[in-house]
C-alpha cells in the first residue's frame, strides 16, 4: 500500500495526536474522576499544568518523560496513545467516511486498553462506542441484517442470564461493528477468525486463562480498515 505524505495527511496526524490526547485522558480517568474536571494535572503531584505542558508528543518528549514540578515519570503509555492514534489517522487518509473510521479507532483503542488492565469494559464508553456506530450506519445508508441477529443473541443471553457464553462488552462491540457494510463485516469477521488464533496461540504458551478478547477486535478492525480495499479485492472481487 502507498501513502503519500503531504499536508493534509500531515494534518490528520497532529489532529489525530490531539484526538489521542483527548482519548488518554478517558483511559487515565474511567471510573476515577470526571472527563472535564478537574484539570489536566499531575498524577503524582495533582499540580495543575499548563498549556505548553499539553501539546501532544511534543511536551512528554520536551520534558523528557518527567513531571516539570515533582519530577515524577510520565506514564509513557500517553505518549503511545497520542503517537498511534494520529499515526491511524494519517494512514486511513480521506477515504469515505474517515470521521467514523478514526473515531471508532481512538475508542477501541481506550476499550482495549481498559480490559487489558482491568478485563473489564466500561459501559458508558460502550454506549458512546455504539452510538458513533449508529451515526456511521445512518450517515452512510448501509444497514446489516447480522445486527438483527446479535439483538436477539443479547437478549437471548441476558434472558437466560449466562454470560460465559461470551463476554457482554465483546458481544456490544461485535454488534456495533455489525451496523456496516454486510461485506466489510464479514470481512472483518474473517480476519477476527485469524488474529483470535494467532492470540489464543500466545496466551496458551503464557499459560493464561483469561483471555482479553477486546484487544482481538481492536487487532482486526486495525487490519480490515487500512487494507479494506485489497481484502476486499481478495474475497469478493469489489
Amino acid at each position: 500500500m502507498k501513502y503519500i505524505i503531504n499536508l493534509p495527511r500531515i494534518l490528520l496526524f497532529i489532529f489525530g495526536t490531539i484526538i489521542g490526547s483527548f482519548t488518554g485522558v478517558l483511559y487515565s480517568r474511567e471510573g476515577k474522576e470526571s472527563i472535564l474536571f478537574p484539570s489536566s494535572h499531575c498524577d503524582q503531584c495533582k499540580k495543575t499544568l499548563n498549556w505548553f505542558e499539553l501539546i501532544p508528543l511534543v511536551s512528554f518528549l520536551f520534558l523528557k518523560g518527567h513531571c516539570r514540578y515533582c519530577k515524577s515519570k510520565i506514564p509513557k503509555i500517553y505518549f503511545i496513545i497520542e503517537f498511534i492514534n494520529g499515526l491511524f489517522y494519517f494512514l486511513i487518509g480521506f477515504r469515505k467516511y474517515f470521521i467514523f473510521i478514526n473515531l471508532t479507532f481512538s475508542l477501541f483503542l481506550i476499550l482495549s486498553l481498559l480490559d487489558l488492565k482491568y478485563m473489564e469494559v466500561s459501559v458508558r464508553l460502550l454506549l458512546l462506542f455504539f452510538s458513533i456506530r449508529l451515526l456511521y450506519m445512518i450517515w452512510s445508508g448501509y444497514f446489516s441484517f447480522l445486527f438483527l441477529i446479535f439483538v436477539y443473541f443479547i437478549l437471548f443471553q441476558n434472558y437466560i442470564k449466562e454470560e460465559n457464553i461470551i463476554g457482554q462488552g465483546d458481544l456490544y462491540i461485535l454488534l456495533s461493528l455489525s451496523l456496516d457494510n454486510l461485506q466489510n463485516f464479514l470481512i472483518y469477521l474473517l480476519v477476527t477468525g485469524l488474529v483470535s488464533g494467532a492470540f489464543a496461540i500466545y496466551y496458551l504458551l503464557k499459560k493464561q486463562r483469561k483471555i482479553a478478547f477486546i484487544p482481538i477486535l481492536f487487532v482486526s478492525f486495525i487490519i480490515t480498515s487500512i487494507f479494506n480495499t485489497q481484502l476486499l479485492t481478495y474475497y469478493f472481487n469489489y
